[in-house]
């Protein structure tokens, strides 16, 4: 676990303050003293200080007074961290930081627990007992020994009068170019291309917004079923992008499972980390500074299965999308921060809660904390204010249309890039490390299950019998006993790795 060194005040990202004023003082001081400017006089008042600034940040700043002021925005594309200790908060961006603090934090076995399940700590927990991450949206007052959390924000679906496509489609287009724009650095204009809807989108609008191709990073795999380069390949070439591919080998694979478990504070199951890794790694040894990404796109115009189940009658396989497990703690813990307001359709309910979850928790912190490791800033178009206000109040028929997701979106891609078949069923970004661990298996299950951190919530035999069949839960279990041998027993990567793998 790292020393912790916390900041008096921290204030990340690029926020855009809407107010003229305080943005002049933001470009003259810092964004420090701009929001030093709004800081609110008391916990009534900072959802309107949180609601002064636009696009990605997060902040932390003591008022001198006694009150400390929180905020994370909308989505938590930043995020802050927060800890209680003796009657005074304390705050900084990785959760190791704080949990660093005397006296050290331990684990939570429950969030353990909901680790396994989710594949991600789901926030406002975290790994360590007493750290607590600011959901997205929320902001947060400490005074007197008294925390205010509350939410700033929450996505609103009112849909319009009519509707019709073409007038859709024409500001869907200028306001994606546009946000596009506005998220380059002047440096080289790149971003992640899986060939995908949305990151051909993004490639697409850069080229639109700079005059210029984009040059776009794709990884592939060398395995039946996995690789999906021929599409990426489509979009670059229809968009006449400078394209650069990496084929990601098992090797490869394996020596990434401790370098990026090195990089989070927290453990983090989703395996598609490592293709992205590399990924941003390819992206900076070719001068990039600024990675755009299609985060965003299928949370905001209906992109997931679960959305097309969530339209189905029940006697159609329709079901709610949430999570199905017998643990009804878990199921409790997830619906406290995903339950959408009545009156939205189930369609609406199923993005809330991705909006409130799937996305803050895990691609968005997939996202930076993949970039960080390679000195990379990241950018998510599809998450702009105006983007996502013009995505919410779609109707769901432009959302979702028979086994179509992103109905809109593609249709859209249909006439700008037609070659690389929008409609196509395509696999997503999934990684085959299980082809990994497999002829493993059985000596990776009695090693992980002699680590302390596992040893924690399963015994030695159930951690075994977890890698005794391929499954699921191989990958995040993985990743935990590796994450915690770096940042709880203080192993060195290599060595977490041979521990646990030989």
């Amino acid at each position: 676990m790292p020393t912790a060194t916390l900041p008096e005040a921290l204030a990340t990202g690029r926020p855009r303050f809407i107010d003229s004023g305080v943005a002049a003082l933001a470009r003259a001081e810092g964004d420090l003293a701009a929001w030093r400017s709004l800081l609110p006089g008391g916990a009534a008042q900072a959802a309107r200080a949180a609601r002064a600034a636009e696009g990605e940040f997060a902040v932390g700043l003591d008022d001198g007074k006694g009150g400390v002021f929180l905020a994370v925005d909308r989505f938590a594309i930043r995020s802050i961290c927060y800890r209680i200790i003796d009657g005074r908060l304390h705050f900084a961006e990785r959760a190791d930081t704080l949990a660093a603090l005397p006296p050290a934090a331990g684990i939570d076995p429950q969030a353990i627990f909901d680790y396994l399940y989710f594949h991600v700590v789901p926030s406002p927990r975290t790994i360590f007992k007493g750290v607590m991450r600011l959901p997205a949206g929320h902001c947060a007052w400490f005074e007197a020994g008294q925390l205010t959390v509350a939410p700033y924000w929450v996505p609103q679906f009112s849909e319009p009068a009519s509707a019709r496509f073409e007038p859709l489609a024409a500001e869907f287009r200028q306001l994606v170019q546009n946000a596009v724009a506005a998220q380059l650095d002047g440096g080289k204009a790149a971003c992640f291309l899986s060939g995908g809807t949305d990151s051909s989108t993004v490639a697409g609008m850069i080229g639109a917004a700079t005059g210029s191709p984009a040059a776009t990073y794709s990884i592939g795999f060398e395995a039946e079923g996995y690789d999906e380069m021929a599409f990426a390949r489509i979009a670059a070439k229809r968009f006449g992008c400078e394209h650069h591919e990496y084929y990601v080998t098992p090797d490869d694979l394996v020596r990434s499972i401790p370098a990026v478990a090195a990089h989070y504070d927290q453990p983090f199951g989703n395996s598609s980390v490592l293709p992205a890794f590399y990924c941003a790694q390819m992206a900076r040894e070719d001068g990039v500074t600024r990675l755009l990404a299609g985060d965003g796109g299928d949370e905001l115009f209906g992109g997931y299965g679960r959305y097309r189940r969530a339209l189905r009658p029940a006697w159609l396989g329709g079901r709610a999308a949430e999570p199905r497990t017998p643990d009804a703690g878990v199921l409790a813990r997830w619906r406290e921060q995903a339950q959408a307001p009545h009156g939205l359709t189930r369609l609406q309910q199923a993005q809330w809660a991705d909006i409130a979850t799937w996305l803050p928790n895990d691609l968005l912190t997939k996202l930076d904390r993949c970039l960080m490791a390679h000195g990379l800033e990241g950018r998510t178009p599809f998450l702009d204010t105006q983007v996502a206000d013009f995505a919410f109040p779609l109707p769901d028929r432009f959302k979702v249309r028979g086994r179509y997701g992103k109905w809109l979106l593609r249709k859209w891609l249909e006439r700008a890039c037609p070659a690389a078949d929008p409609w196509a069923r395509k696999q997503g970004f999934t990684v085959p490390v299980d082809a990994w661990i497999q002829p493993r298996a059985g000596e990776i299950g009695a090693r992980i299950g002699q680590v302390a951190a596992v040893r924690r919530v399963l015994e030695p035999d159930a951690a075994a019998a977890v890698f005794a069949t391929p499954s699921a839960a191989r990958w995040p279990m993985l990743f935990f006993a590796v994450w915690s041998l770096i940042h709880l027993e203080g192993a060195s990567p290599n060595e977490a790795l041979a521990a646990v793998a030989g």
